[in-house]
């Protein structure tokens, strides 16, 4: 079975499984709002051979998103997040050439599972489903002049995700996170993220 399949059953079971659990743990819901920045890696490892590539694959990330709390421990969350830009030049020695350059960004939701570790920290973890929109530009040059340019249509495409990191509560309504984010973009390519964020529960 393939990887993205796997995970696809995980996530399917994490959220039937939380969503059971809040029904039978109903408390005081609390909305709120997360705004995040952070360092994402796109790994195109399996679309590109490095031997015959010039890759540049980092970039800043942002995420903003509306949350629903059922309970202290399980909640939902809705919202966007830019994956950044990975781009690649053929590395040919002539002197035409062509560079691609690749951004990805995706609509999300997803269940979240909160847990107490420490007073104020809690760990944290979500699972859910990204409608990932990858926008494409190939130039190619020749004597380093630019003598063309191709922008493909924008490619759609929905894929799971997962999440986990720490959250420390300076008090009831200012939270901050930190978490690791993975997002497979079918089978020859996914982002890794890495960011801070902070919370304001209403």
């Amino acid at each position: 079975m393939k990887t993205h399949h796997i995970l696809t059953s995980a996530v399917l079971l994490f959220m039937t499984s939380n969503l059971a659990y809040a029904e039978q743990n109903q408390l005081d819901g609390q909305w709120y709002f997360q705004g995040s920045i952070g360092y994402s890696v796109v790994d195109m490892d399996n679309m590109l051979d490095e031997k015959s590539y010039d890759v540049n694959n980092d970039d800043i990330s942002y995420e903003l998103a509306v949350g629903y709390l059922f309970t202290d421990y399980v909640g939902v969350k809705i919202g966007w997040r830019e994956l950044g830009k990975g781009s690649y030049k053929s590395s040919s020695t002539s002197t035409r050439y062509f560079h691609s350059e690749q951004e990805f960004s995706s609509l999300f939701i997803a269940m979240t599972g909160h847990y107490p570790i420490a007073e104020h920290f809690e760990l944290v973890g979500s699972a859910g489903f990204s409608r990932l929109t990858q926008s494409r530009t190939a130039n190619i040059y020749d004597n380093g002049s630019l003598t063309s340019t191709e922008t493909p249509d924008d490619y759609d495409f929905t894929e799971p995700y997962f999440s986990l990191g720490v959250e420390y509560s300076f008090n009831r309504n200012i939270t901050i996170i930190s978490e690791f984010i993975h997002q497979p973009m079918t089978e020859i390519a996914s982002a890794n993220t890495y960011q801070l964020g902070i919370k304001y529960k209403f």
